[in-house]
């Protein structure tokens, strides 16, 4: 049952915090795992996103070769989202942001 409330949560995750995944992508990466494949889909760059780490309360993509995106489910009931680039062996960024679980974000 859980695993269903953090797959819902992805789907509608919004584009502003997600551009480079389109929905039908998203959905196409929950269905490639749960049937047990290599979960990969098409990124708006016209590149390739990687499913890497699914649980009941976590999903982290690898969204391109230098970036990665993560989101984590708390015990309080939000939403912890970190986008993180690597674009040079001594230079990384990391964002973090927290949601309610309507996408709204909290101060």
């Amino acid at each position: 049952m859980t695993s269903l409330i953090i797959d819902s949560l992805f789907l509608l995750c919004p584009t502003s915090e997600l551009p480079l995944l389109a929905g039908s992508a998203r959905l196409d990466l929950l269905d490639y795992h749960a049937a047990g494949m290599e979960a990969k889909a098409a990124n708006r760059l016209g590149g390739e996103t990687r499913l890497l780490e699914k649980t009941d309360s976590l999903i982290t993509l690898q969204l391109t070769p230098v970036s990665r995106w993560t989101m984590r489910l708390t015990p309080q009931g939000l939403l912890r989202v970190e986008h993180s680039i690597q674009a040079a062996p001594n230079w990384n960024r990391t964002s973090t942001r927290f949601y309610n679980k309507d996408w709204e974000l909290e101060k």
